[in-house]
């Protein structure tokens, strides 16, 4: 008699247990990418697709957002009133300024039973790193007897004729031969830096994400050319990424004193 009740009482349990597990596999919740951890910059837009359903009706589904600094607080919410859904959810990573942070996206899907799953992504945030400007740099023409090459990382202007190449990051191209007493408004690179003529960047909010962006993506040259005012080149030295606007350009009736006046930002 006592095996028959303990029977009896561990198949109820058994049962129900099913009966619990069974409803709650009666709502599922799929969210992609599906890694856990994932990494970004500020600014960045991230996609990610939810979907959920439930055998009987979804009732809601809503993101929370949390950062290390912040409390929580809802970015998504719907009220739903289907078995399935299926949404892209664009999420932009806010700007941290020059820290890095950790963001908790967590999602979450509710069904007319009371059913709730979740399911959380987490965001390491390299903050923004905004560059330094100097200005006033000034490179005269190769024809002038001044100082016609410049070192980008030194900051340096330099002579030509006596300068280590590989030092030599831009130089001014004019020849008597060609360019007589006209500017050539040409700049070749002895240490075979490369050049992106990008007059669409948007120099005055620069940060390194952009300007190395924007470096990568364009058409990288051995030379620029027809250099004029408000020209913004860009170009690489090593692992860093510089940004050149061309402020004004001096092509007087003598070489002596023709010259490019730029500021750099890096």
């Amino acid at each position: 008699m006592k095996f028959q009740f303990l029977l009896l009482f561990f198949i109820f349990i058994l049962s129900f247990t099913t009966c619990k597990k069974d409803e709650a596999d009666s709502l599922l919740l799929f969210i992609t990418p599906p890694e856990l951890h994932l990494t970004g910059n500020s600014n960045q837009i991230i996609s990610f697709v939810i979907d959920a359903s439930s055998e009987s009706r979804l009732e809601r589904v809503y993101v929370n957002y949390k950062d290390l600094r912040s409390s929580t607080k809802t970015i998504f919410d719907t009220l739903l009133l289907s078995k399935t859904f299926s949404y892209v959810f664009e999420y932009k990573i806010p700007s941290f300024s020059d820290s890095s942070n950790i963001i908790t996206l967590t999602f979450t899907a509710i069904d007319n039973d009371g059913n709730l799953l979740q399911s959380a992504r987490e965001i390491r945030v390299s903050g923004t790193k905004y560059l330094l400007e100097t200005a006033g740099h000034t490179l005269f023409s190769a024809t002038s007897g001044k100082q016609d090459a410049y070192n980008l990382e030194s900051l340096v202007a330099l002579y030509s004729e006596t300068a280590d190449s590989v030092n030599q990051h831009i130089k001014d191209a004019s020849l008597d031969s060609i360019n007589g007493n006209t500017l050539s408004r040409k700049w070749i690179s002895p240490s075979n830096a490369k050049f992106v003529l990008f007059n669409g960047f948007d120099y005055a909010n620069a940060t390194y994400s952009l300007l190395s962006n924007a470096y990568e993506a364009g058409v990288k040259q051995d030379f620029v050319d027809n250099i004029k005012e408000q020209d913004i080149i860009l170009s690489k030295i090593g692992t860093n990424y510089i940004a050149i606007r061309i402020m004004n350009v001096y092509d007087l009736d003598s070489t002596t004193n023709d010259r490019y006046i730029f500021n750099i930002k890096q």
